[in-house]
């Protein structure tokens, strides 16, 4: 939290506007919406020296699609983690299911009888 009506005191943030500000004045191509998207998906997918990754990789925990990975797919499919097998589910496997009554949203549960082809 900052102090209203101060906004010297969030330090951050002021940081990151005076960055954008910078930013927006050296792109001069397309209009201001245009150069702001630009900016934004540069800022997040560049990776910070401090921890080693970009915000997106921090907040959503995947690298987003950028231009150059669309000029290049072929070096972008080999970073891409490939899905684990299909599990199958078989009786006495403990699941969380859905609790759609009162109390809490997620219940334990285990599995008692297999009804069909299902796959998670």
């Amino acid at each position: 939290m900052s102090a209203p009506f101060h906004p010297s005191s969030n330090g951050l943030a002021e940081r990151m506007v005076r960055t954008t500000k910078d930013a927006l004045k050296k792109l001069t191509y397309g209009n201001y919406h245009h150069r702001l998207a630009d900016f934004l998906l540069a800022h997040c997918t560049t990776p910070y020296t401090a921890t080693g990754k970009s915000p997106a990789e921090l907040r959503w925990s995947r690298c987003l699609i950028t231009k150059l990975d669309r000029l290049h797919p072929d070096r972008v499919a080999s970073q891409v983690s490939q899905p684990g097998p299909a599990r199958r589910l078989q009786v006495g496997d403990p699941v969380w299911a859905r609790n759609y009554g009162p109390g809490h949203l997620w219940i334990t549960a285990v599995v008692c009888k297999v009804s069909g082809p299902f796959v998670i």
